[in-house]
């Protein structure tokens, strides 16, 4: 029986039905940072502060980012350590009840079935005085941050609540606290330089060239380390750990072979294409969380939209939406993107207060859905500082609505704050083909806001599909024929048998099946004749593909937005290297293609393994991954065939990939159980260690474990080896990586996603951009950030710069001084004369002084020079230097 107390994070025992918690003592973090993907290990001890009483069962509930994939899971109570073996939940959950009620020490670790970003651990059997440390290991793919252009890490230390505040007893008499310490080891690919690496939330130690988990080793300007610590353990904000290297927009691919698996690998590919492709001019409706919580955030807000507003181009439509326990929009439909609407839009974002109560984004949502114009592409920015408790009815609506739209609707997030619920930002992006972003308190939301804007502008491309090119097999081909596979082509499935299967009461049966009646009969409807039908044996038995593509469908690539796809292969082409990827799609502009060559890792790993595993068993949950597109023989969609069953099946695939490659998930749980005591902790180490990961044992036919033999038709031999980008994209390939797989620069992922790197010349002799340790710079970039602002705000809806006394107040330029004697007749005469030399300054002025704000003003600029253009056409380019000249 739950407590009455309402349940917040950290470590409680029940008593009395009242929820009492335990001092946390100690907690260590370590985190290692190889390019995109970081590994980090949590260890938190709790004790029990009670000399006399000992406690029957422990719970600890903590939140973790939406999109993590939990890897490892050990306890310690007292002097006895238990590890976790990832189950089937219901296996886990009888595991653990049958060894609690023995009296041996165990433990379960599962995810909540309401929050995805919400873990739980349950503990039995504390002894009075005893203390229990939680060890947890878990994957995280780093988002790109655009405001700092780098990666940014978010590690929840503080397990703060979500709502209210918890009463950790932390000073609990005879309790000393041994403090909390974190540290964040990031080493990236030889060829990228660690630009800086610093925290916006807390102070931290920097060291550049090492590893804390190496420090005497050579330096090398691709590590750095940064730690912090503490002498309590009352930390109760998040730690930001933001890193900027060069390199991280280049494409890159790798193959890791698993260690335990027989003939396993997987990919994971960066994808970041620069294609050159006419931005589109959508419908795009803004809606902003107004609910109280957002009061600290509305000054911030509102500079963001105002940027928002003067970067619009011309021929789109646009909206604003505010949202909290009501909705309100500017207009009861999109209005175009004139000075009128312009006006109207500015003057109410300047009334903008935290005023609407709650958070409620379904209704707001669906409305936009409802009401946008069918002929046009639709693209929707979400912010808020918030959380909802049924996720899943928002995700489902999206997605809904993002397939009846043929995917011409997209959605874009920006979570605000501490209290934001990554896994509601991260799957709202996610079930509508946009992106997420977060920003952390006292940041600006300016370049996040724009950048949302500029992934709205880029056209729809509903065709991505991927190809992996394998090289040379057979000594009967010349040294340019390659083996060429499409990922996409696995998904034609073949079953078992060619049984025909028919929908009985709500589910999909055989229609062999002895409970099933033949012809006209209608089925018996009596317990008996039901309790017969097993609630999963009657799903067919689906063969899993030869390559597993996460996510299954590719339906958007940001070129300034890291995208990271991984691709699960099965041992049908073990004797095969693969030698590159090529990324493919269209538009209305021609043949979009990026090949990629592949870096093998030299070291067998299980973390690229995991990743893949953990983003496929959400997309399971979420109803969609590799079954939702999967087709029969006939070309008929799975999902349809074997509805309402489908979900069954989903469910049965996620757990087979959840006990095979050991990832938490909604159907999947850690158990941890106590051995017999005469084997001790040497036994149960090796009673772990020589686990054979196999298919979940549950009442459900599993996927089976035999490919699908099929002919060969669609692979495909070509002579044209050194295959390139169509005349619009260029060619691209992966920095510092070459076509041949051995000379990969990191060789593994494995205990600590240590890679093997070569100093390189520019590291010994020190010529390299000075490191950012991230001193205290907050207040006078806060400064020039609101200096920006303000010169952005004297633009005009046309896209010009007036001269007046406020654009020479922040410039520093004299209109009477300045070039007017050198100008050509053609502008000195013309009667925006004015104007055009105040937009040519304006433009110089924002590229010398604000630099490293370019992705705030950029779309500002762009709309200057069009300005221009328009002017005084060909006279752009000459007047524009001689002006930078100048200035």
């Amino acid at each position: 029986m739950l407590p009455k107390l309402n349940l917040t994070s950290g470590c409680y025992i029940v008593t009395d039905n009242l929820a009492k918690y335990l001092p946390q003592v100690e907690a260590k973090i370590h985190t290692s940072i190889l390019d995109s993907i970081c590994q980090t290990n949590l260890t938190q001890t709790f004790i029990n502060p009670s000399q006399s009483q000992a406690a029957r069962e422990v719970k600890y509930i903590f939140p973790l980012f939406g999109d993590v994939s939990v890897v490892g899971f050990t306890c310690c109570v007292g002097d006895r350590l238990i590890k976790g073996v990832v189950k089937e939940s219901r296996e886990a959950q009888a595991d653990f009840g049958k060894a609690k009620a023995q009296g041996k020490t165990a433990a379960l670790f599962q995810r909540s079935r309401r929050a995805s970003d919400i873990f739980s651990t349950t503990i039995g059997n504390l002894p009075a005085g005893g203390e229990v440390r939680v060890e947890l290991t878990y994957l995280e793919e780093l988002k790109h941050d655009a405001e700092i252009n780098g990666l940014r890490l978010t590690i929840p230390t503080g397990i703060s609540p979500r709502y209210g505040s918890a009463t950790w007893e932390t000073r609990a008499p005879g309790v000393t606290e041994r403090g909390m310490s974190i540290t964040v080891d990031v080493e990236m690919p030889r060829g990228s330089v660690i630009k800086s690496i610093q925290s916006p939330s807390h102070p931290m130690s920097v060291a550049i060239g090492t590893l804390s988990t190496a420090p005497l080793s050579e330096p090398a300007l691709s590590k750095a380390s940064a730690s912090f610590s503490q002498s309590s353990v009352g930390l109760d904000i998040d730690v930001v750990v933001d890193v900027v290297a060069t390199n991280l927009a280049e494409p890159a691919a790798f193959l890791e072979t698993h260690p335990t698996i027989s003939h396993q690998r997987a990919l994971m590919m960066t994808l970041v294409p620069k294609f050159n492709i006419t931005r589109i001019k959508p419908e795009i409706v803004f809606l902003c969380d107004r609910s109280g919580s957002m009061r600290p955030e509305i000054k911030n807000l509102v500079a963001a939209l105002h940027i928002f507003l003067r970067s619009l181009p011309a021929g789109v439509k646009f909206n604003i939406c505010s949202f909290g326990t009501k909705h309100t929009f500017i207009w009861e439909r999109s209005q175009g993107y004139d000075q009128e609407c312009f006006e109207e839009a500015k003057k109410h974002i300047e009334s903008f207060e935290a005023d609407y109560g709650g958070t409620n984004i379904f209704d707001p949502l669906e409305a936009t859905f409802e009401q946008r114009y069918s002929d046009m592409n639709l693209e929707v920015f979400v912010l808020t500082d918030g959380r909802i408790n049924d996720q899943d009815k928002l995700f489902d609506l999206i997605h809904r609505w993002t397939a009846k739209s043929n995917q011409n609707i997209r959605v874009f997030s920006l979570g605000v704050g501490l209290n934001v619920s990554s896994a509601l930002v991260e799957g709202i992006a996610r079930a509508g083909n946009g992106f997420a972003q977060t920003v952390h308190v006292s940041e600006t939301m300016d370049k996040k806001v724009i950048r949302m804007l500029k992934g709205a502008l880029i056209p729809h491309i509903k065709d991505y599909s991927l190809e992996i090119k394998y090289g040379k097999v057979d000594a009967q081909y010349d040294e340019d024929f390659e083996i060429i596979e499409s990922v996409s082509d696995s998904l034609l499935v073949h079953y078992k048998n060619d049984e025909e299967w028919v929908e009985v009461e709500g589910q999909t049966v055989r229609e062999t099946d002895p409970q099933i009646p033949k012809g006209d009969e209608k089925p018996d409807p009596s317990p008996a004749t039901r309790s017969i039908q097993p609630k999963h044996t009657s799903l067919p038995g689906i063969p899993a593909p030869d390559y597993i593509q996460v996510p299954s469908q590719i339906t958007q690539v940001f070129p300034f937005n890291r995208t990271t796809t991984y691709v699960l292969l099965s041992n049908q082409n073990q004797n095969l290297e693969p030698k590159s990827v090529v990324l493919k799609g269209s538009c209305d502009q021609g043949p979009l293609e990026l090949e990629i060559p592949i870096a093998h890792l030299s070291e067998k790993s299980s973390v690229i393994h995991q990743m893949a595993a953990g983003k496929e068993i959400r997309d399971l949950e979420e109803n969609r991954g590799w079954l939702s597109v999967a087709r029969d023989d006939g070309g008929k969609l799975l999902r349809e065939k074997f509805r309402p069953g489908f979900s069954n099946m989903a469910k049965r695939e996620a757990v087979r990939l959840g006990v095979l490659f050991q990832v938490v998930g909604k159907w999947c749980s850690f158990v941890a159980v106590e051995p017999p005591q005469t084997r001790g902790l040497v036994g149960l180490e090796k009673e772990i260690g020589e686990i054979e990961i196999s298919q979940a044992s549950t009442d459900e036919t599993p996927v089976t474990s035999s490919r699908r033999s099929m002919p060969r038709d669609r692979t495909q031999i070509s002579g044209n080896g050194q295959r390139g980008f169509c005349a619009q994209i260029g060619k691209r390939t992966a920095v510092g990586l070459s076509s041949k797989a051995p000379s990969s620069s990191f060789t593994t992922l494995s205990s600590r996603l240590k890679p093997k790197a070569t100093l390189s010349s520019s590291g010994k002799d020190g010529n390299s951009q000075p490191i950012d340790n991230g001193g205290n710079k907050a207040d006078s970039a806060y400064s020039n950030h609101s200096k920006l602002q303000s010169f952005i705000a004297l633009q005009r809806f046309g896209g010009c710069w007036d001269w007046s006394k406020e654009f020479e107040e922040i410039t520093k330029l004299k209109y009477g001084s300045l070039l007017k004697p050198d100008l050509p007749a053609s502008v000195a005469n013309h009667e925006n004369s004015g104007a055009i030399l105040a937009t040519l300054c304006a433009i110089a002025f924002l590229k010398k002084h604000f630099i490293e704000e370019k992705e705030t003003w950029d779309l500002v600029a762009e709309k200057g020079q069009d300005w221009l253009k328009d002017q005084i056409r060909g006279e752009v380019e000459g007047l524009m230097q001689k002006v930078s000249d100048i200035i």
